[in-house]
Formats: structure tokens, C-alpha cells, sequence
């Protein structure tokens, strides 16, 4: 599964993507946070992210600390079930700001997303593993949660479509012994994949292979 990167105020430079860090370096018990049941309605396009309520940490960071955030239990899928043909656009996501809501710098890497299509009747759900590392561009505090959204063309003429992601959905978090703060030299921190394209403006074709892109976003 490959991740796409967020870019706070539409630049990327700095925040490191950790798509393949072992149960070792998580050894420290995680801050989490875990959401209700939380429905929401499809869009025809992809335009705005949905926060999933009860999954923001907040946390205190010195600047260049890293922090290991991922997701569990991060689902979606459609009330009630769909019919063959009614492909649905999927973008999980990990998105980060400063604890008193204002946006990070715009050379900080805000978050992380994985987008998929759900292509039923097949498929009646689908599942997130998001994980990434966030480097704090300066000393204070920073407020991070899940998002979701969901896009298809099959959005017109008065048609709605709800989707529920089922409560449980949590934001973990810890920090990384293998780059303490300031300290994680090139050969020891996760490297980031190459940059991925990005995506159309209108929904993807519905298809059943997996997608990833970059995207720009708010924080």
C-alpha cells in the first residue's frame, strides 16, 4: 500500500514518510484517539476533507522531533450496500495543524493519504493502514486527526449516497527512538517514496486497482 503526501499551503519539504516501520519502534505505549460511528454524504467531486470526530491528538513537540502517527481501525463503507456499477472514490487521511487550529508553515509536510476505489458488490468496505512520520518545524503544539472523503459521478440528479465510518477509528502516535529530536542523520531516518502524480480534478474513473497521488490541502 503506498502512501501520497499532503503539502501544507501547497509546498512539501521536510516531513518523512514511514510506510514500513516494525513493531520495534513502537515500543513506547501510544497516545491514541478513537471516534464514534460517523456518517457522511458522497460528493461528486473530490473538494473537502471530513474530519472524523474524536480522533484529534494534540501534543507538545521541541522543533525537528519526530512522531510516528498511524491509524486503526480507520474504515469506510456504504448505508445501505451498493449495487454493481455505483463505484465509489476513497481518500483516508492523516492531516496535522498548530493546536490553536492556524495552518503549519507552508514547508511543512502537513499529512498523509491513501485513496482507493470501492467497487461493489464485491467490496463493502474499505480499510486504511496509514502511517507516517511528522517532524515538528518548530517548539509547540500541534493538534493532528483522521479524514476522510468520498467522490463518485454517480452523484447526480438529486441521487445521495451515505457512508459510515464504524467507531473505533483511532490516531496513534509516538516518538521515534531511532531519530530523537534534530538528530536523525540521512541513513537512519525512512526514506520517502518518489513523488506521486496528481490527481484529476473531477472523480477517477472507477477502476479496481489502488491509487495513490499527491495532493494540495489546507492543513
Amino acid at each position: 500500500m503506498k502512501l501520497g503526501s499532503i503539502k501544507g499551503a501547497g509546498r512539501v519539504a521536510g516531513a518523512l514518510l514511514a510506510l514500513a516501520l516494525g513493531g520495534s519502534l513502537l515500543g513506547a505505549v501510544p497516545a491514541t484517539a478513537a471516534s464514534t460511528a460517523f456518517e457522511y454524504q458522497v460528493t461528486r467531486n473530490a473538494d473537502t476533507y471530513l474530519d472524523v470526530p474524536g480522533t484529534e491528538i494534540t501534543f507538545d513537540a521541541l522543533a525537528g522531533e519526530r512522531s510516528v502517527l498511524w491509524s486503526r481501525h480507520f474504515s469506510t463503507g456504504p448505508v445501505p450496500a451498493l449495487a454493481a456499477g455505483d463505484n465509489i472514490g476513497n481518500t483516508f487521511a492523516i492531516r496535522c495543524r498548530n493546536a490553536d487550529g492556524t495552518a503549519l508553515p507552508a514547508e511543512t509536510e502537513a499529512g498523509a493519504f491513501w485513496a482507493a476505489n470501492l467497487v461493489p458488490p464485491n467490496e463493502t468496505s474499505l480499510t486504511a493502514g496509514l502511517r507516517w512520520m511528522f517532524i515538528a518545524p518548530a517548539d509547540g503544539s500541534y493538534a493532528c486527526r483522521l479524514s476522510i472523503l468520498s467522490y463518485s459521478s454517480i452523484i447526480t440528479g438529486g441521487r445521495t449516497v451515505t457512508m459510515r465510518v464504524p467507531a473505533g477509528a483511532e490516531l496513534a502516535r509516538d516518538t521515534s527512538p531511532r531519530c530523537p529530536a534534530g538528530r536523525c542523520s540521512p541513513a537512519a531516518a525512512p526514506r520517502s517514496p518518489a513523488a506521486p502524480r496528481s490527481p484529476p480534478s473531477a472523480p477517477p474513473t472507477p477502476r479496481r486497482t489502488r491509487t495513490s497521488s499527491s495532493t494540495r490541502t489546507r492543513s
